[in-house]
């Protein structure tokens, strides 16, 4: 992500050397080896660095807090594993010089105490960031199966990846792997879910393809160059990379790359943006036909516009990206041989995906984070509906938003810092529970109210009187059904008491929201007054 290069920071965990590949390489690959350093990962809370905040902190509205920790959350990228836990990664900063390694998972992603339980902040050398996760399966029963991640490490000049067969067992057991002379040179990297791709020039090369923008040395003298690197996982961690040399499309000064894979065929769909010419550029990737991402014939600048992201299904693939202020989608039905445009919405900074034959997209407008969708791979879309609950806290800038089958996660500023937030991508229908007009008189008086999308059923209330309260300090009851729209009032007991009292209100229904709210008022005898 192009933000500012800001500085980041990470986990030491353990390293393997591998022997370089001495092979004739295209003019445009460079092969690298890993480095000896034996890294391993660390929790920083557990050094008393970096603390969690209080689950009770939910920041308001009920989209679920996924980063209950001190500092900025950034960078956010989701995905699931084979087990069926949510997996979100993210860059924890403390500073400009500091900052972590964030990931979660959930198997029951709409609960936010899991997050919590199981959020983890890690480091490795101090100045690492741009994690970004994704699942990946090796064909052969052998091959290795679960989350791959990438990273860059300022501090150290490293470029690396780590493997994840066990979201839920012991993160010392996660093999980091690491390139030299690469992390000062680059500043965004992504990796998508899919599986292993035979080498091309190397055949003996098996494994996944990560995407980044290198900066200068890989490239020579290109600056803003993007690299379409190949993994081999098989043989323990050489890559081989193919910077793009500008013989075809004019990629650089590169931003901003996607991609994903199409798994059955075994191929690539890719797409960047010159950031001086704003041409927002595709190209396949077909190891069969072209390994080499420079050389590929199947490339070409679809569209003029900023922060592409690109996603698809059999034949059809979407861009969809920014034309000064608009959102379009650029979508093709035949694996990209021809190209149309579609207007999506007023807005920046999109992001898609596909489950099925259906397209889901976001993107940000007037600080809120919209969704729509397209069953006709992109050709037209949906009615937007907007996913954040409290208006105007999403944070709009590259990469702030990551959506995948598994849910949309964002940055987010209603608390007082950036958080990292998560809701499903399907909405499910919920009632949502509300508390008002909190009056006093004899005894606490208010309104529950139905704003969802459904009725809510036996919401339990109660109403509680702290402070010098001899008798009706508490009241609860059950509502057996509020319908959609509709408000009914509750009342506390009669009270009897002298002097300050605080009052919390709740409300919850069998379908799970629920509200809480305070006030502060004078009890006399059983008057009260204040409110």
């Amino acid at each position: 992500m192009n933000k500012s290069k800001k500085a980041k920071i990470f986990i030491e965990a353990a390293l393997v050397i591998v022997v370089t590949l001495a092979l004739l390489m295209p003019a445009s690959a460079v092969v690298t080896n890993n480095v000896d350093n034996a890294y391993g990962f660390e929790r920083v809370d557990n050094q008393g660095n970096l603390k969690k905040k209080t689950i009770a902190n939910t920041f308001a509205g009920d989209d679920i807090w996924a980063t209950p920790f001190q500092g900025d959350d950034y960078i956010p990228a989701i995905t699931k594993d084979l087990d069926g836990n949510v997996v979100i990664s993210w860059t924890n900063e403390q500073s400009f010089s500091e900052s972590y390694f964030g990931i979660s998972y959930s198997d029951d992603p709409s609960d936010a105490q899991t997050w919590y339980d199981n959020g983890l902040v890690l480091t490795l050398s101090g100045n690492d960031y741009g994690f970004d996760t994704a699942l990946i399966v090796g064909p052969e029963s052998d091959d290795f199966k679960g989350l791959v991640g990438v990273y860059f490490s300022l501090a150290d000049d490293l470029a690396g990846y780590y493997e994840i067969e066990d979201i839920t067992g012991d993160f010392g057991d996660w093999p980091i792997y690491s390139w030299t002379d690469f992390g000062q040179d680059s500043y965004y990297s992504c990796i998508a879910d899919g599986g292993f791709v035979q080498g091309g020039y190397y055949p003996d090369m098996f494994g996944p393809m990560i995407f980044h923008i290198c900066l200068n040395d890989l490239c020579g003298t290109i600056p803003e160059c993007p690299v379409f690197g190949h993994i081999d996982i098989r043989n323990d961690g050489s890559g081989v990379f193919f910077y793009d040399c500008q013989e075809f499309e004019q990629t650089a000064p590169a931003a901003d790359p996607d991609y994903f894979m199409v798994v059955d065929r075994e191929i690539y769909h890719t797409v960047v943006y010159n950031h001086e010419t704003n041409d927002v550029i595709w190209k396949k990737v077909d190891p069969t036909v072209e390994h080499d991402y420079e050389y590929t014939p199947f490339q070409s600048t679809i569209g003029t516009g900023t922060n592409p992201a690109i996603a698809g299904y059999g034949t059809n693939v979407a861009v969809v990206y920014t034309d000064e202020g608009q959102v379009k989608c650029a979508h093709s039905s035949d694996d990209g041989e021809t190209w149309d445009t579609s207007p999506v919405a007023s807005g920046g900074f999109s992001d898609i995906c596909a489950v099925g034959t259906t397209l889901y997209a976001t993107y940000i407008s007037s600080g809120n984070l919209f969704k729509v969708t397209s069953e006709d791979g992109g050709a037209t879309w949906s009615q937007a509906e907007q996913i954040n609950d409290v208006d105007g806290t999403v944070v709009a800038m590259e990469n702030s938003v990551d959506i995948h089958e598994a849910g949309i996660v964002w940055v987010d500023e209603r608390g007082e810092d950036w958080d990292i937030y998560y809701e499903g991508l399907v909405s499910i229908p919920q009632p949502k529970i509300e508390i008002d007009q909190i009056a006093g008189g004899i005894g606490v008086s208010a309104v529950v109210t139905n704003n969802g999308d459904v009725d809510a059923t036996d919401v339990e209330w109660s109403i509680t009187l702290d402070g010098t309260v001899f008798l009706g300090a508490e009241k609860t009851d059950t509502i057996s059904s509020i319908a959609v729209g509709e408000s009914v009032p509750i009342k506390s007991g009669f009270p009897l008491g002298f002097g300050p009292i605080d009052i919390t209100i709740t409300a919850q229904s069998a379908e799970g929201p629920s509200d809480t709210e305070t006030a502060s008022g004078k009890l006399l005898l059983f008057f009260i007054t204040g409110l």
